[in-house]
């Protein structure tokens, strides 16, 4: 069954050009074979990077929603005149996590891999 695949080939539809069976691109016009799943950067110092990205944005979210959850429960004790233990809560849960993933972002920069040369770097 799987030598069936192997010998599986397609034909281009922009040229007609046959196409090998793991072809991204069309030898013939150089198209795209949308038969051709596009495969995932592979590259370790890439998925270092996209990971680093991720937790920043989560960190850079967490301490917003700190400053958030900070000025309402001063809007609220301002009214009020007592604080809000759930509101006080909200803030301390989003100051510990804010520090948590901060700690996270550090750490994983210090486990940075080697980046690949300049003439292979796909940026």
């Amino acid at each position: 069954m799987s030598e069936a695949r192997v010998r599986f080939s397609t034909t281009c539809q922009k040229c007609g050009h046959e196409l090998p069976p793991a072809a991204a691109v069309c030898p013939g016009c150089g198209i795209p074979n949308p038969a051709v799943e596009s495969k995932p950067d592979l590259d370790p110092w890439s998925q270092w990077s996209k990971a680093g990205k991720t937790m920043k944005l989560q960190w850079v979210a967490a301490v917003i929603a700190f400053w958030v959850s900070s000025a309402v429960l001063v809007v609220v004790y301002l009214m009020q005149e007592k604080l809000s233990l759930i509101l006080v809560s909200v803030s301390l849960g989003m100051l510990v996590i804010g520090m948590w993933l901060k700690t996270r972002y550090q750490l994983h920069h210090r486990s940075e891999p080697s980046r690949p040369p300049e003439d292979v770097r796909t940026d």
